[in-house]
């Protein structure tokens, strides 16, 4: 199976849930000063990629390092959604298009655009 690294890279411009600062990236240390390399990164902890576990929600819910790595690869599918505007909704109708293929699937995944 081929796996593909979903993660976004962290930067000081990458898209944010709206109303969230972007990360603030400063250099704590310097090769040349201190003999090694380090950045003080300040960020929200739903900036880029990350998941929500039910412990996000839910007192008694379980927490990402609980569950095993394997629950976090499979087979994906990709419902394209780049035709959608800010505040769209993606309907069922959308899904149902792909319905075949996204039964096949373990994780459903969209693209879209950022604006």
């Amino acid at each position: 199976m081929k796996v593909i690294d979903l993660t976004h890279v962290i930067s000081e411009d990458m898209p944010v849930y709206p109303g969230t600062d972007t990360p603030k990236l400063n250099t704590a240390n310097t090769l040349e000063a201190d003999g090694f390399k380090e950045t003080l990164m300040i960020m929200y902890s739903h900036t880029g990629t990350h998941m929500d576990p039910p412990a996000h929600l839910y007192a008694d819910g379980a927490t990402l390092d609980s569950m095993p790595i394997t629950n976090f690869v499979g087979k994906g599918f990709v419902v394209d959604c780049t035709d959608l505007k800010a505040g769209d909704y993606i309907t069922m109708d959308k899904i149902n298009r792909n319905k075949s293929k996204i039964e096949e699937a373990e994780f459903i995944l969209t693209s879209y655009r950022v604006e």
